[in-house]
């Protein structure tokens, strides 16, 4: 194939680039169209690229395929081998809810900045099936997945651009503060569920700042109460139990790899899980042969896995029953974290227990406390100083 010739052209407000191909078996040439750019520079460093990939033998010619068509057929399969379930299944309804019903019949190779500014504000202002606008933070998940897909058909040259890179992405607010418990209000939902049988999960939940999906998933060979010196009683987070649609899956991975932990344990949570174990242990005599083993610290009581979203309403029915805010599960990670920082305990012990990412992300989350703290220092250096004259 000869070497071919590329130009830009301008149309109204857009730009294109003109790619002109010569046909190895007739010789013939032929006008590609590659249009929707912003600026003329743009297509220009677009021009480059299609003529670099035509130097290559890697060149792909217009194509007429849909958004839609290439979300569902082209990405999403690509996507579901390299992301956790709950993920991939938050890009299908993303797709379905989101995308599909609005740009969704629109050409791939024909979507601009511009297309998904209106994407955004449209998903901002009535996203919702009853009208309702979307939350910031919803639509700029949105916006990432976008990222991903574009840059996906860039790579496999199915577009020579992606256009959320000029996009106006949305941008979250500051972390909210969490809904989490006082002292008084974590006394009294426990005086109230004494003797439950899921007590233990919601009580293992405060005490070592667990997710849901990590408290379900722990099993007790990841448990260490009866450790050998030096080693102190823990237990390690490396499984969590993933609901994808009705699907239940007991799976070797955690939220990302900074997830898995060793979380040292109270004596008092040790006492507390070797009387839950028991419990166990008389659940699985009467239920025999049926008794699904699974080795689960929460099961149902016959050994089956719990289903996370049963669990969650199962909280909050008890909750209401206690008279204290439905704050969700996730609710007690975030009153364990509240709590122990109220205590006084040093912010990276805090961030390394709940394993977040950095203590500026711990302090961003629980920038509610820090008021208090403040006060508490500015007392103690106070006196610091007064004893010392």
């Amino acid at each position: 194939m000869s070497r071919p010739r590329g130009h830009v052209t301008q149309r109204g407000r857009k730009w294109s680039v003109v790619i002109c191909v010569a046909d190895e078996a007739t010789g013939k040439r032929k006008l590609h169209w590659h249009s929707g750019y912003t600026s003329k520079r743009e297509a220009e460093k677009a021009k480059s690229k299609l003529l670099h990939d035509l130097d290559n033998e890697s060149y792909s010619g217009p194509s007429t395929m849909s958004v839609d068509a290439f979300l569902r057929k082209r990405w999403l399969p690509t996507a579901e081998r390299t992301v956790r379930p709950t993920t991939y299944k938050l890009y299908e309804v993303m797709v379905n809810a989101y995308i599909t019903p609005r740009i969704g019949g629109k050409r791939l190779q024909k979507v601009g900045p511009a297309d998904l500014d209106h994407l955004y504000i449209a998903l901002e202002k009535g996203g919702r099936k009853n009208g309702a606008g979307l939350s910031k933070k919803t639509v700029a998940n949105v916006h990432g997945m976008l990222w991903k897909a574009f840059d996906y058909a860039v790579k496999v040259g199915l577009r020579s651009t992606n256009p959320t890179r000029l996009a106006d992405a949305p941008r979250p607010g500051r972390s909210t503060k969490p809904r989490v418990w006082t002292r008084h209000q974590l006394g009294a939902f426990f005086k109230s569920v004494e003797g439950d049988r899921l007590q233990p999960a919601y009580e293992l939940a405060v005490a070592t700042g667990l997710r849901r999906s990590e408290l379900l998933g722990l099993t007790w060979d990841n448990v260490t109460l009866k450790p050998v010196n030096p080693q102190k009683p823990n237990l390690a987070v490396v499984k969590t139990l993933v609901e994808v649609g009705t699907v239940l899956t007991l799976v070797d991975e955690t939220k990302t790899k900074h997830s898995r932990r060793l979380v040292e344990l109270a004596p008092e949570t040790v006492d507390m899980l070797r009387e839950h174990r028991k419990r166990q242990t008389v659940e699985q005599a009467e239920w025999g042969e049926a008794y699904e083993k699974h080795g689960l610290v929460f099961a149902q009581e016959n050994g089956a896995l719990l289903k996370p979203s049963e669990f969650t309403r199962r909280f909050q029915k008890l909750c209401r029953s206690a008279g204290v805010p439905a704050v969700g599960i996730h609710g007690l990670r975030h009153t364990a974290a509240t709590l122990m920082l109220e205590a006084g305990v040093n912010v990276k012990v805090v961030a390394e227990r709940l394993r977040h990412a950095s203590v500026t992300a711990t302090l961003d989350v629980y920038s509610h406390v820090l008021p208090s703290m403040e006060t508490d220092a500015a007392a103690t250096l106070a006196a610091v100083i007064h004893a010392s004259r």
